[in-house]
């Protein structure tokens, strides 16, 4: 399973957490915490929260748009630096590097699409993430943000490799 895999310390987490391959977003994953607290959101019922470990490695270096009904922390534990792009329920769209420094942890609101990728090609990064409430099938769509204006720096291949994941 780990072959394949372009980083030594991505192997050694993918193998050691269990992480398997997260079809459609790209990247690792695996759960460790559901909730037992019962929930009735935006998004219909749920619980509380869940956790997972998330990891992106230099064969899968991107998580593809998708987009969440929850809130999304991350919180990066080792490796990176992770660029996250966010596009708002507004429209607004930006960018953050999330880092072991000073900034190792970012929160996505609910509503908002976003995709991820490695600020550098032979890197990895094992991020935890709490989604709240928890994550279900019906509160994620794989897709991109429909937006009416791109900032400058999100070009037709950025966007294409966002939402490709390759």
């Amino acid at each position: 399973m780990t072959s394949s895999v372009g980083h030594p310390r991505a192997a050694y987490w993918i193998e050691h957490l269990g992480l398997e391959v997260l079809e459609g977003e790209s990247g690792w994953w695996t759960g460790r915490f559901r909730s037992a607290v019962d929930v009735n959101g935006a998004g219909g019922p749920s619980v509380a929260c869940n956790a997972i470990y998330y990891l992106l490695e230099p064969s899968r270096p991107i998580n593809a748009w998708h987009w969440l009904a929850s809130d999304d922390t991350h919180v990066l534990i080792e490796g990176g630096p992770v660029e996250y792009i966010v596009a708002a329920a507004d429209g607004v769209v930006s960018r953050s590097v999330v880092n072991g420094g000073a900034n190792p942890m970012i929160s996505i609101p609910a509503g908002s699409h976003k995709a991820l990728r490695l600020t550098a090609p032979d890197s990895f990064a094992l991020i935890g993430s709490v989604v709240a409430p928890a994550w279900t099938p019906e509160r994620v769509r794989v897709e991109p943000p429909a937006l009416r204006e791109r900032p400058p720096w999100l070009t037709d291949d950025l966007m294409r490799r966002l939402t490709t994941g390759a």
